[in-house]
């Protein structure tokens, strides 16, 4: 089931506003099925502003959107607006002819008469069953009237997302041979009351409901096991919730998008022991985004990265394999958060005095038992770690800050810490956490040790202790071929 918030469906309802020459007329609001293509209209355009008497017409038609993953079905949709606001606005934003209470069931007509040739803007409101606040609206272009003269103009109509109050209800289905008798779920982090589950020797179902929701996206978890008491999940599912003011989101958008009334689970979608990550894109915290090369594939879980984006930060967004599986990641070693496929990480900070940042990504498969681990080490450059005191405060640098070296060549290392040039001595040094015999401040990597180092980075470090304050600095090392 693919995950994310955007528009991209629509249930078309070739709903119109027609006048003649006489008269400005609302046609039709009729819904069908929401796997047609969503669009928004352009206006027809038309000739300019004519002088005279003579009277003009417009056609208005609107369309009104679904949404992706849960969402509000044409059916919700429909049933959700019981009466419309239809208002034409001249050029000077004066209303010139209204009505604020059109009835709409499956269809409406209303007309407006006697329309003066000249600018104009058509503005709809839509109103759920008892009234209250608008819960769509729609605008028109302008579209210039000529005298004697029909034109075509559409309004997009889309239902409002303030933080007012939604709800869903969504029914799910899967088979009894599981075992699986129970279900519990989560909205945003916060427990829900346990659907009931009932059960005959085919399937099992519930129904997740929540109501009184502010609109926009909501997080929903929902988790499978035997029984309240047992400590294997079987099955953990997230998924995007949209709720629209007023309206009743209860339908469920399948991996082929289309809209259907109940989700169905599959013996699979809990047994299945794949843990594999489908997917990874990872990209620099800027606004734009570039995306930034791993070489990932499913197969590699451990991967040595050596290029800190200019933002040091990144954004990264994970891909379930299969329908079922649970994402979850740290950062540094920080908390474990959950993410769903499909969804982009929050903004992660490079911490740039650290050796390394690493990013593990957790993949639970449908099983519930069966993970994997994909780690992600991006090392820095150059660090230097400074060391203060009331009287001194210097830092300890390499004089090289992003060396490399062919495997068999050999490489100097030297400290540029004018403070400490006249400590000769004492210096200590190490190579991928092994000490070295050098003491002074210049290390020098002869081809003999460089020959058997292996092809990659390598961690070096440096260690001096000079009037009682410690300085120290790490580096890393690339041995290529």
């Amino acid at each position: 089931m693919k995950i994310d918030g955007s528009i991209d469906r629509h249930v078309n309802p070739a709903f119109s506003v027609v006048a003649s020459s006489l008269a400005f007329s609302l046609i039709a609001l009729s819904v069908l099925a929401c796997s047609l293509p969503f669009h928004w209209g352009a206006s027809a355009g038309g000739p300019g502003v004519s002088a005279g008497g003579s009277k003009a017409a417009l056609t208005v038609s609107i369309s009104v959107p679904s949404a992706r993953t849960i969402v509000a079905s044409s059916g919700d949709f429909s049933t959700a607006i019981a009466t419309l606001a239809i208002a034409v606005v001249d050029g000077s934003s004066t209303t010139v002819a209204s009505d604020p209470s059109v009835t709409y069931s499956s269809s409406a007509t209303k007309t407006f008469s006697s329309l003066t040739p000249g600018t104009y803007t058509i503005k709809v409101d839509a109103f759920a069953p008892g009234g209250g606040a608008s819960i769509a609206t729609g605008t028109s272009v302008p579209v210039n009237l000529a005298a004697d003269a029909t034109q075509t103009v559409p309004v997009g109509l889309s239902f409002s997302q303030s933080p007012t109050s939604g709800a869903f209800s969504l029914p799910i289905q899967w088979p009894f041979s599981t075992g699986l008798a129970y279900l519990s779920a989560s909205l945003d982090g916060a427990a829900m009351t346990d659907p009931t589950v009932n059960s005959d020797t085919i399937n099992y179902s519930a129904t997740v409901a929540k109501s009184g929701l502010a609109g926009g996206s909501h997080t929903l978890n929902i988790s499978f096991k035997t029984s309240s008491g047992a400590t294997t999940v079987r099955g953990l599912y997230v998924e995007t919730v949209n709720i629209w003011d007023g309206v009743t989101s209860a339908s469920w958008l399948d991996s082929s998008g289309t809209c259907v009334a109940k989700r169905i689970f599959a013996t699979t979608d809990f047994f299945d022991t794949n843990a594999n990550l489908g997917g990874l894109l990872v990209k620099d915290g800027s606004t734009s985004g570039v995306t930034l090369a791993t070489g990932f594939s499913s197969d590699t879980t451990d991967y040595k990265l050596y290029t800190i984006p200019s933002t040091q930060s990144i954004v990264f967004t994970p891909t379930e394999s299969v329908s079922g599986q649970y994402i979850t990641y740290t950062w540094n070693g920080g908390a474990v958060t959950d993410l769903g496929s499909g969804k982009a990480s929050a903004n992660l900070a490079f911490n740039t005095l650290a050796y390394a940042n690493t990013l593990v990504i957790t993949v639970r498969a449908p099983d519930g038992v069966t993970t994997k681990s994909y780690t992600l080490i991006w090392h820095s450059s150059a660090v230097t770690v400074e060391v203060s005191t009331a009287t001194n405060y210097q830092a300890l640098t390499f004089a090289t800050s992003a060396p490399s070296v062919a495997r068999g060549g050999s490489i100097d290392f030297e400290t540029n810490n004018s403070v400490l040039a006249a400590q000769t001595t004492g210096w200590t040094w190490s190579f991928d956490g092994a000490p070295l015999s050098e003491t002074s401040q210049k290390l020098t990597l002869d081809s003999v040790a460089t020959s058997g180092y292996s092809v990659g980075g390598h961690f070096i470090s440096v260690q001096v202790t000079y009037n009682g304050v410690t300085y120290s600095a790490n580096l890393i090392l690339m041995v290529v071929e």
